[in-house]
């Protein structure tokens, strides 16, 4: 590499030029208390530019010595012909080669690689020897993330949004965006269930006509979100019941009478009585669990108290 190590001031750093920036850390490995104790063992590569120097690599470590206080600090410097595909290289490289890569990070490596390959090298041979992986599905897939607003980025690092949902998020207008992303970051809870919530709220947004908003902003689901008392997994499931109440009300009726009528029998816990899923199907699964025949006929008459129910089973 064609670089030479010099002092650099920090104003002549332009550390708002992020382009060839990967990490999405902040500093959780000690790097200032080790910076502070040891100096700065691993210089930074900057590239001479028209506006001061650009950061090819080091972000994390410019970014710590301004807050030490430092008014310069040792770089190794670039001169301006190098070629922006090696400044990618270098980009990606001085970062998979310490550590694994979050899906953002990966995501900003291949956009590098696609923007600044050399056309001459096979944009898989490179990710290879940069330590990511040459499957283009995989690139396909990455490559989208770094393409969503950076909000839904730290969503999905923090793991609030899973990558499916954010997807879906992004199609949306950017007020019902932003609105539903803080929604997900206030529950925080799976993907399955993340799609399901997702699925109610935009469907009660096309049924009624209104913007999405409306029903993430009502009061009763506020109130569940903001309920000191109830737990992550149980405010999750107070929305789930309640936008299906608000999506499907006949349907949740008909949860409530059939619950209401079945725990008015108190029937004995070793039998149990499920509906056809979402009431749409005609069978319903009565299951007996029992070890003798003692057992098996001491239950014959909670059996009868289901046929005997009016409204529980239809005729």
């Amino acid at each position: 590499m064609d670089f030479r190590i010099t002092s650099v001031s920090l104003a002549e750093i332009a550390d708002t030029d992020e382009r060839f920036k990967i990490s999405t850390c902040v500093d959780k490995t000690g790097l200032r208390a080790s910076i502070s104790t040891m100096g700065l063992l691993c210089p930074p590569v900057l590239m001479a530019g028209e506006k001061g120097y650009v950061i090819v690599s080091g972000f994390r470590r410019i970014q710590t010595i301004k807050a030490l206080g430092w008014d310069d600090v040792p770089a190794r410097i670039l001169s301006a012909d190098f070629p922006l595909s090696g400044c990618a290289r270098i980009a990606i490289g001085d970062n998979s080669f310490q550590r694994s890569l979050n899906i953002v990070e990966q995501s900003r490596a291949y956009a590098l690689i696609q923007n600044y390959s050399d056309p001459s090298n096979d944009w898989q041979d490179v990710a290879r020897m940069l330590g990511l992986s040459d499957s283009e599905t995989a690139m396909r897939r990455l490559m989208s993330v770094g393409r969503l607003p950076e909000i839904l980025q730290y969503s999905i690092l923090e793991g609030s949004i899973a990558l499916p949902v954010a997807l879906r998020i992004n199609a949306l207008q950017d007020d019902e965006r932003d609105v539903i992303t803080t929604f997900f970051r206030q529950i925080n809870t799976n993907l399955n269930l993340q799609r399901e919530l997702f699925e109610l709220i935009q469907e009660i947004a096309i049924r009624d006509d209104v913007p999405l908003q409306s029903t993430i902003e009502r009061s009763d689901v506020i109130a569940i979100i903001q309920a000191p008392a109830l737990s992550a997994p149980q405010k999750v499931q107070r929305l789930r019941r309640l936008l299906r109440t608000i999506r499907y009300p006949e349907l949740s009726r008909a949860e409530d009478r059939y619950n209401d009528t079945l725990k008015a029998l108190k029937l004995d816990p070793r039998i149990q009585l499920q509906p056809p899923r979402e009431f749409e199907g005609k069978a319903f699964r009565l299951t007996v669990t029992v070890e003798t025949r003692r057992q098996l006929k001491a239950l014959l008459s909670e059996i009868e108290k289901i046929r005997s129910a009016t409204g529980l089973l239809p005729e």
